[in-house]
This record gives C-alpha cells, sequence and structure tokens, in this order.
C-alpha cells in the first residue's frame, strides 16, 4: 500500500511518544514540522491523524495532548469517584462532567458512597486507564481505594478535606469552610442578634486532626465570629444525629425557654435550616422577626421556602472546574486549592442586600 509523506510522518511521532519522547502537552506544529524538517502543512496532516486515532487531543484553547501514555493511561479520561445524590453533589458531579467535556476529556462516573470496594466494583474505575481521579472520599472504600490505586493515576484531586491522612500525594480542592461559618456568623451578629447558635452534624470520628476537617473548621469559623464580638462564653450548639426525633426534641428544648433561647441559628446544610424553621414555626416563633435563620450550600431549598432562606454559596461549579484544570495539568503540581464561599443574601436572615460582613470575598486562592 501506497505510503503518503503525512502518514510515515505520523508514524514516526506514535513512535516517538510509545518511547515516552512525548507526554503531556504536544509541542505546537511550527515547533514539531522545524524539528522534523518538514512543512507546516505536511506536520499538521500527521499530528490531525493522531488524532483521529485517538492517541492525541485537542483541548481548546490549550492545544494538543498525548491521550495515552506508554504504560496506556490515558490523559484525556478522568476518573470521578464522586457523590451524586442531593442538590449540592449532583451539580457538582454534573460541573466535572460538564468541565471535562469543555476540554475535550472524557469522564468516567461511579457514585462514592455505593462504591463498596469489592473486586468488581474496582475494576471498573480501573479499567479505562483514566489518567486523573477526583473523588470526595466519602466512603471508607473509596479512601481504601486511593490508598491502594491512586499512583496508577498521573493525578489524583481530592475535592473536600476528608482523608486528611492519606499516604498517597494528592492535590486538594475545596471552600474555605471557616470563612463560610464566620461570614454566615458575623452577618446575624451585625445585624444585632447576639445569642446565635450553630447546628452542625454530630462528630464521632475521633479528634487526630480534627481541627484541619471541615468540620473543625466550620465550628472554629463560628466560634472565632463570637470571639471578635467578645461573647465567645454564648457559643450553643445542636448536634444532629441520625435519630430524627431526638434530633426534634433537642431542637425544641434549645427554643424552649423564652429567656434563654437562640435569637439567631447557622446551620451546616440547607435541608436542615428548613426543617428548622418548620420546628421553629410550630413552636410559635416567626423568621426572621424572633428567629434569623442561614443555611448553608446554597441549594434550591433556598428559593422554595418562605422566608426565602439566606444561605453561604461554596460555588460548586468554581469547585469543578478548578478540580478539573487540576485533574487535567499536563505536569501536575500538588498544591492545595482554596475556594472563598460567599453569602447569599435573602430574608430568612432579617433584610435582603448588603449589609456589613454580609458577603464573602469572591475569587480564589492556592496554597503550594
Amino acid at each position: 500500500m501506497y505510503e503518503t509523506k503525512h502518514t510515515a510522518l505520523a508514524g514516526r511521532l506514535k513512535n516517538a511518544i510509545r518511547k515516552g519522547t512525548y507526554t503531556g502537552k504536544l509541542p505546537g506544529v511550527h515547533a514539531l514540522a522545524a524539528e522534523y524538517g518538514v512543512n507546516f502543512k505536511t506536520m499538521n496532516k500527521a499530528v490531525n491523524a493522531l488524532v483521529n486515532e485517538g492517541l492525541l487531543i485537542t483541548r481548546k484553547g490549550e492545544g494538543r495532548f498525548v491521550a495515552s501514555s506508554p504504560d496506556g493511561v490515558r490523559a484525556g479520561v478522568i476518573a470521578l469517584l464522586v457523590r451524586t445524590e442531593g442538590h449540592l453533589f449532583s451539580d457538582l458531579a454534573a460541573g466535572l462532567v460538564r468541565h471535562a467535556q469543555a476540554r475535550g476529556m472524557t469522564a468516567m462516573v461511579m457514585d462514592a458512597p455505593t462504591f463498596d470496594g469489592s473486586r468488581a466494583a474496582t475494576a471498573r474505575l480501573r479499567e479505562h486507564k483514566a489518567g486523573a481521579l477526583i473523588t470526595d472520599i466519602a466512603s471508607e472504600a473509596a479512601r481504601d481505594f486511593v490508598e491502594q490505586h491512586g499512583r496508577e493515576f498521573r493525578h489524583v484531586v481530592v475535592l473536600g478535606r476528608h482523608g486528611g491522612n492519606l499516604t498517597c500525594p494528592v492535590s486538594r480542592v475545596h471552600a474555605d469552610a471557616h470563612h463560610g461559618m464566620r461570614t454566615a456568623t458575623t452577618r446575624l451578629l451585625d445585624a444585632g442578634r447576639r445569642n446565635v447558635a450553630l447546628m452542625h452534624y454530630e462528630w464521632v470520628y475521633g479528634t487526630d486532626g480534627y481541627e484541619h476537617t471541615e468540620h473543625g473548621l466550620t465550628v472554629e469559623g463560628y466560634r472565632s465570629a463570637l470571639r471578635s464580638r467578645r461573647i465567645a462564653k454564648r457559643q450553643r450548639f445542636m448536634w444532629v444525629t441520625s435519630d430524627d426525633d431526638s434530633n426534634e426534641r433537642a431542637l425544641r428544648s434549645l427554643f424552649a425557654d423564652e429567656a434563654t433561647r437562640p435569637d439567631g441559628l447557622v446551620t451546616y446544610m440547607d435541608s436542615r435550616a428548613v426543617w428548622a424553621c418548620r420546628i421553629l414555626a410550630d413552636l410559635g416563633l416567626r423568621v426572621p422577626e424572633d428567629v434569623a435563620v442561614i443555611g448553608y450550600n446554597n441549594t434550591p431549598w433556598c428559593e422554595l421556602v418562605q422566608p426565602r432562606l439566606t444561605s453561604v454559596s461554596v460555588k460548586e461549579d468554581e469547585l469543578a472546574r478548578l478540580a478539573v484544570a487540576k485533574a487535567a495539568e499536563a505536569q501536575p503540581v500538588l498544591e492545595d486549592v482554596v475556594v472563598t464561599p460567599e453569602l447569599v443574601v435573602r430574608e430568612s436572615c432579617g433584610t435582603a442586600g448588603g449589609a456589613p460582613g454580609g458577603r464573602a470575598r469572591r475569587g480564589s486562592r492556592k496554597r503550594r
């Protein structure tokens, strides 16, 4: 069969890729043409032939990248081991897929809570030879998978601060939980509330490294806001457990005494804030006149209730964009990427609009 000049050139490029001469981002067509002593048109045809074969991928605005390494790992595929249920996590998972596709990459999704770590489940996650793994480590099985197989990926990106004692090298992308809760609490203090309580889930995972977990940072954000007003002794907590009847009794007890009941409540998730508003109404307490309430994650719940719920947005689309950007790096750099949450003010905290301390700073920052 007659072999054209560009097909022969494509074969030379393919051999160079297999030998590891090119990894990550491919040099530009002009640079390759000069290196191989051919004209631009011939080199461009050769490169496009490898794109058509799937050996190279094109990322809009960035150039062409090697899709497969000599060991078969494909840079153009990202494995997602993440939670997919609930407003926040379904939006985050969808954002990860959308941003991967925008870069010309393929995203394969596996729901973290249902991942059981079995041989079959592990094989399904490994069979696509993904170049990167993005996970929120939402289960012990997911954490074990990262520890046992994380080094098979070029880069592992963890969403959130779970699994702080991993031995596998990872990058992290997460929202600043301390800033988010401090901003929410400060909003209520600025509005004149002086007895603000925090509702959070019960921590049952031990104290080792607790201050660096999202739970620990959230609690400290609340406490630091009170300390800044010299009212640290007024901190009040309601710890949510898996027993809904017990939770309701605890909330009713917290607000039972008119002399000591909180006039503000910050919560760790919007659905719990909506639930609290229902119980408060049953107790004859008005939101926000008697108790100002703020949720967390800025899910659709906030617009579906009356009064509409003020909430902390963790900017899930920004989290997804940054996580995919980290996973797509041709030369991975291990780092912490932190997104600054923002308070979205609605009627449940008193007045909608910008009050002092009401909105978090926009943007994100990186920690090396």
